[in-house]
């Protein structure tokens, strides 16, 4: 799990779905900590291991993995195609992809507000094209059977909520924390 976060979706991955071992990957060493905190209280430190890392340099050989995920994060990569060799390099052939990422809309201007909102969400501009470029980009590093879909009206209203509360006052970081307080 490359950029897992605070690792949410691999502990229900391996309480839910009964994952058998999970390896995450991120270059934010407080996410680490927490992440591993938080897998150490539920007693799955066997079966979860996270580490530091970066998703454009993965520690790992050729044809280490059978599933790479990366939830949205690889937005944030620097830049997101140099991650997706390294994820065609590291995933065993046969092996699957998974991505939840955010895109601009299909035909939508690049523009100077575009420009502006990428840096200051941390988003390299390089990374900034539609579903279609990117399923291009993914074929190029040769990925196939690709499925782009978009899920925005489920994540809309979630995120419109989010920021409704930081636009009250409430920090990122107690936000965040409040979403974490009853479950490890």
């Amino acid at each position: 799990d490359v950029g897992f976060g605070f690792a949410e979706q691999d502990l229900l991955w391996v309480r839910e779905n009964n994952v058998g071992s999970i390896i995450g990957l991120n270059t934010t060493e407080l996410q680490v900590e927490i992440a591993q905190e938080r897998v150490a209280k539920a007693g799955l430190s066997d079966r979860i291991k996270l580490q530091v890392g970066s998703a454009t340099q993965i520690p790992f050989p050729e044809n280490s993995f059978d599933k790479l995920t990366a939830l949205e994060c690889a937005f944030h990569f620097d830049t997101r195609e140099d991650f997706f060799a390294e994820a065609f390099r590291v995933l065993q052939p046969g092996g699957r992809l998974a991505i939840a990422d955010c895109l601009p809309r299909v035909g939508r201007e690049i523009n100077f507000w575009l420009r502006v909102n990428s840096k200051k969400m941390c988003i390299p501009f390089p990374n900034q094209y539609d579903r279609h470029i990117y399923v291009e980009k993914l074929k190029k590093h040769g990925f196939v059977n690709i499925q782009a879909l978009s899920i925005s009206e489920y994540v809309w209203p979630a995120m419109v909520h989010y920021f409704a509360q930081i636009s009250q006052g409430i920090s990122k970081h107690d936000l965040v924390i409040d979403l974490q307080k009853d479950n490890p």
